[in-house]
């Protein structure tokens, strides 16, 4: 087993890439020698390969540059252990922004342990209420990466866009030429169904093909988060990281007291999302099907 931290790396800014081997009770382990590490981009062509710097028992790490343009990397991690092959393999992302900083986060009331609440596992949380939210609402609030295929068939059809919100088309090839210049004036644009699309220029068709033909490659979602989600995702990443609920169990549905029994927010009932009713009125508003703001 392997873990591959960070899943997102911020657009023109260097990482490091941490992998850490453990056994099947998670108990990290060194390789018998070096561990070989190939970074490829969402297109299966090379960024970086190289053997990792071993910085603890059982972590490696190896260095990203800089990258300028949005995309999802798969990062391949091999070495041998007692003999025997091993593999780790995970996505990283580069994005254009996080739905909150990680120092907004640690000023939070509770988060000031470093020991306790180390930054990795800050990070960690941010990824997942990120994630969260975006399933919750159906949309990113942060600028991110998308490749899509089409099958032309010899029309001009508009291309459907699978992702929504898009931003700036960063890549179009057709039987593996770049036409970028092909889409009208270089704009994702919405229908009147509200499907996003790209739309073709007058006068051009997709060249009909009996396997996908065409590749796109865009970013998608909001430049940044509106306020009140950045707020209500600190709320969200603070409240699963430190348990304040009290005597209640989070998975209780009702309260009894000496006034009679009361219904709980309970996430996944009654129109809860998260068990919060303050996190949860957010996210409802921001809901792109509900016609939420953004």
């Amino acid at each position: 087993m392997a873990q591959i931290l960070p899943r997102s790396i911020l657009r023109n800014t260097p990482a490091t890439i941490q992998i850490t081997f453990t056994d099947a009770q998670g108990i990290p382990f060194d390789l018998d020698g070096t561990c070989s590490v190939t970074v490829n981009k969402a297109d299966g062509s090379l960024l970086t390969s190289g053997t990792a710097t071993h910085t603890g028992v059982g972590i490696y790490t190896w260095p990203v540059a800089p990258q300028a343009l949005l995309n999802e990397l798969t990062v391949l991690a091999e070495g041998i252990k007692d003999g025997v092959p091993v593999m780790a393999d995970d996505l990283i992302e580069i994005v254009g922004g996080f739905i909150f900083d990680i120092p907004a986060l640690r000023a939070k009331p509770g988060l000031e342990n470093t020991t306790r609440f180390p930054d990795s596992e800050l990070i960690e949380v941010r990824e997942e209420v990120e994630r969260e939210f975006e399933d919750i609402c159906g949309r990113a609030f942060r600028p991110r990466f998308n490749r899509q295929l089409f099958q032309g068939n010899g029309t001009n059809y508009p291309l459907v866009l699978s992702k929504p919100e898009p931003r700036i088309a960063l890549t179009l090839l057709v039987n593996d030429v770049d036409q970028s210049s092909w889409v009208e004036d270089g704009f994702l644009v919405t229908d009147d169904d509200d499907a996003f699309i790209l739309v073709l220029k007058a006068g051009l068709v997709w060249p009909a093909s009996s396997v996908p033909n065409i590749v796109l490659e865009y970013e998608y979602g909001a430049n940044s988060p509106p306020v009140r989600i950045r707020r209500a995702a600190l709320k969200r990443a603070r409240n699963m990281l430190i348990d304040d609920s009290g005597r209640i169990d989070r998975r209780a549905t009702t309260q009894q007291t000496e006034l009679g029994t009361f219904s709980l927010a309970t996430p996944g009932r009654g129109g809860s999302w998260v068990g919060d009713p303050d996190i949860d009125v957010v996210l409802d508003k921001h809901q792109l099907t509900r016609g939420g703001v953004g």
